[in-house]
């Protein structure tokens, strides 16, 4: 199996809770909601795949400090400032497994009465800006989950993500190919599939390799890095299940929140080094005692 180190987060917020009033906050121009924001808790989730708490601090002025911590033990803060109804994103850190990253930047895009969010934050890991997407929810957390006592759906993926026209192989689940990539469960695994070129595929021709749709459902979040995009698609009829692609170039316009139908082009491979690199996916399911 290959060394290196290749971390990818994605914040899918899930839940804002007991949004109330508080005294000495203001609504600033543009309808912005301080009081709804201030001292309140975020329900999140990322593709590291573990609940965290995410608290916006009481604001001085329109600026604030968010804190969050993880249920594995690491820890993080941002800090910001309430413009309108974004929250801009100047700094912070994030500690992972001893390791300390520092955010540069983004933001967050509140609705009128801040029920949702849109946005994404941008870590500096090892030399690499990495953006990811943000997406809030107001309400309780909560998550789908396929009990062991149900089976699996018979039917999930109704489209191939890509065509087989041009690949040589494809690699099998738990192979040794490529990067360690586990679930909650196992380790020392590449516990999904990397479709590799013909021989004579040259880089243009992966670079134009089309991406599709695997089954109906709705963008979860992305993640941009120096190798292309990596993206999530929750499935409509089965959500505690969702498709995980890397290394894209996404067509304009798709975004977190975007709705899908099998087989619909997405965009295209990014080739990403001298022979056009190969393409990966992977298969997540939920279970009620964790990812699989």
């Amino acid at each position: 199996m290959k060394s290196g180190f290749t971390l990818i987060i994605v914040f899918t917020l899930l839940g804002l809770v007991s949004c109330n009033s508080k005294s000495g906050s203001s609504v600033i121009s543009g309808g912005s909601l301080i009081s709804s924001i201030a001292n309140e808790e975020y329900c999140t989730v990322t593709t590291l795949n573990k609940d965290v708490v995410l608290q916006f601090g009481a604001f001085s002025g329109s600026t604030a400090v968010a804190a969050f911590n993880m249920a594995s033990g690491n820890v993080g803060s941002l800090s910001g400032e309430l413009i309108n109804q974004t929250f801009e994103i100047q700094s912070g850190t994030l500690t992972l497994y001893g390791m300390t990253v520092n955010v540069s930047g983004g933001d967050i895009v509140f609705d009128a009465n801040a029920h949702t969010g849109l946005g994404s934050m941008v870590l500096d890991v090892l030399g690499d800006s990495i953006e990811m997407s943000l997406k809030l929810t107001r309400g309780s957390c909560h998550h789908d989950s396929l009990s062991y006592a149900s089976a699996l759906p018979a039917e999930l993926i109704t489209a191939n993500y890509m065509s087989l026209d041009n690949m040589k192989s494809i690699s099998k689940f738990r192979s040794g190919a490529g990067h360690d990539f586990v679930d909650d469960f196992e380790t020392c695994r590449s516990m999904k599939h990397y479709y590799s070129f013909l021989d004579g595929a040259d880089f243009v021709t992966r670079d134009a390799e089309k991406i599709f749709a695997p089954f109906d459902g709705v963008i979860k979040a992305t993640s941009v890095e120096g190798m292309g995009t990596m993206f999530q698609i929750q499935s409509s009829a089965h959500p505690y299940i969702w498709a995980e692609i890397f290394h894209a170039e996404l067509n304009s316009g798709l975004v977190v929140g975007s709705a899908v139908t099998a087989g619909q082009e997405l965009g295209t491979h990014f080739a990403y080094n001298g022979d056009g690199g190969n393409s990966d996916i992977a298969i997540w399911i939920r279970r009620p005692d964790g990812y699989r």
